[in-house]
């Protein structure tokens, strides 16, 4: 553990050192948050977030609740079935935390988690996404 606390104490130096505090977000999964945590002790203005599993809808709340000090959760959503609904980001939302959706595979699926208010999106093909963007005529950010 001497071992990993080392590498988050550069990896946090590094950062800060590059002055990008403020672009760069750190996250564990949910089921093992004490990283991010660690992460969040060492720089309280470095944002951290957990990974929610695709699937469990009651996940991404609960973490929230376990764990207050996440600025953002992580919800992978890797096809169909689509879980992920307008009321589970509101939920989020309405306790103060960013959502951002892991590989939606699907641009049709991009509009339609766009349009119920996530912040962002991680996928797998950059360039489709670029040329999904150029598609709305503007870089999409929250």
């Amino acid at each position: 553990m001497l071992a990993v606390g080392f590498i988050l104490n550069l990896a946090v130096k590094i950062v800060e050192d590059n002055e990008m505090v403020d672009r760069i977000q750190f996250h564990s999964y949910s089921s093992s948050p004490e990283l991010a945590r660690r992460v969040k002790r060492i720089n309280p203005n470095l944002k951290v977030g957990l990974d929610c599993i695709e699937g469990y809808m009651h996940a991404p709340l609960k973490a929230i609740e376990s764990f207050p000090w996440v600025d953002f959760i992580w919800i992978h959503e890797d096809g169909e079935p689509f879980w992920i609904d307008k009321g589970l980001i509101s939920e989020i939302h309405k306790r103060g935390k960013k959502v951002y959706v892991l590989k939606p595979n699907l641009s049709s699926r991009w509009e339609q988690l766009i349009d119920m208010g996530i912040d962002g999106i991680n996928c797998h093909s950059p360039l489709e996404t670029k040329k999904y963007c150029a598609r709305r005529g503007k870089l999409w950010l929250r």
